[in-house]
């Protein structure tokens, strides 16, 4: 797309809903996983702006990501990370 997103909305009072407090609560293993999933959710925010398809996370080549590592390699995280990070989201 040709026009270029600069900014992104955030809700005020979206750490009140149903998805942050299960965030908020999130524990895998007995250890909370709060700080890195709600890390991933506003770098996954910012990729989709910057991809600009709507929430697509699509490349400058229109190539769709398609796996855990290809989201992983444009978030500079593990791909291990982000599995466990999309899992818990979806």
């Amino acid at each position: 797309m040709t026009d270029e997103v600069k900014w992104i909305r955030m809700k005020v009072g979206m750490f009140d809903g149903n998805s942050f407090k299960k965030i908020k609560r999130a524990k895998i293993g007995g250890v909370s996983y709060r700080d890195k999933l709600t890390a991933v959710w506003f770098e996954l925010l910012d990729l989709a702006g910057k991809c600009n398809h709507d929430g697509y996370l699509i490349d400058d080549n229109e190539i769709p990501y398609e796996s855990f590592e290809d989201i992983a390699v444009m978030l500079d995280r593990e791909e291990k990370e982000i599995e466990l990070c999309m899992t818990f989201f979806i």
